[in-house]
């Protein structure tokens, strides 16, 4: 699938609905891959660590997950990008996986998210097959810890693998370890709170008018005003010169 260039991050190009079916194909070659999605927060991080930006560009996929992401695309390239977030692909891959019989392994979060994201994705998609689920400790993991990791995944049989270690653990943790873990790896992050539904989901206008960090912000205002006021604010310094510039190079 074609990619263009965001600041320091290669964005996979194509409607939503394109993307969806390019994951499932991905699964169904059964040759592995992981899939990232970028937001504004992981674009800057990604700038300033040489570590995730490698993560990240190496990934199968990377959809342009927050509304300024997918507008600084159809800006630059005059194009009509859709965005592609996590928080509305993890149900559609659900039902997707029913109905394709792709089986599901859930990683990361805790035990008492997991069980409420499999007992909803059973209640709505009853013949859906969950290989199983993993909620590994916090902190680092040791080189012991991800073998085990690894062989339980690989021991499912799962067809993709959804992981909510948060950014950019998750990321760098795919990057490691994609290759030895057959599965195609999906990084969700903060999809498995919504869907568990112990946070909510901001509201349809405000998602669509890419206010949705807004909202999360107000749900967790200690741990995301520095990361929001630092990153938004650093995104908009870099990316309006860019669009600027495709513009007047349109005009002329």
């Amino acid at each position: 699938m074609e990619k263009r260039q965001l600041l320091s991050l290669n964005i996979s190009i194509g409607s939503y609905i394109a993307i969806l079916e390019e994951m499932l194909k991905l699964c169904h070659q059964k040759k592995g891959g992981y899939v990232c999605f970028a937001n504004v927060h992981m674009t800057i991080e990604s700038y300033k660590n040489e570590r995730l930006r490698k993560s990240v560009k190496s990934a199968s996929l990377v959809t342009a997950d927050g509304v300024p992401i997918a507008k600084a695309i159809s800006w630059i390239y005059k194009i009509n990008q859709d965005r592609v977030a996590g928080m509305d692909i993890m149900p559609d891959l659900l039902g997707q996986c029913e109905k394709q019989r792709l089986s599901v392994f859930f990683f990361g979060s805790t035990d008492d998210i997991l069980l409420k994201i499999k007992t909803r994705a059973k209640t709505r998609y009853p013949n859906l097959n969950i290989a199983g689920s993993l909620s590994p400790p916090f902190g680092e993991f040791t080189d012991e810890q991800n073998q085990m990791f690894r062989d339980e995944i690989n021991r499912s049989g799962a067809d993709l693998v959804m992981i909510c270690l948060g950014c950019p653990k998750q990321e760098v943790w795919m990057y490691k370890h994609f290759t030895d873990i057959k599965a195609v790896l999906f990084g969700l992050g903060a999809a498995f709170s919504i869907y568990a539904e112990i946070k909510r989901r901001a509201p349809k206008w405000m998602q669509k008018i890419g206010l949705e960090w807004l909202w999360r912000l107000f749900q967790d205002p200690l741990r995301l005003f520095k990361r929001y006021l630092i990153t938004n604010t650093v995104f908009l310094i870099k990316i309006l010169p860019i669009i600027l510039k495709a513009r007047i190079k349109r005009i002329s």
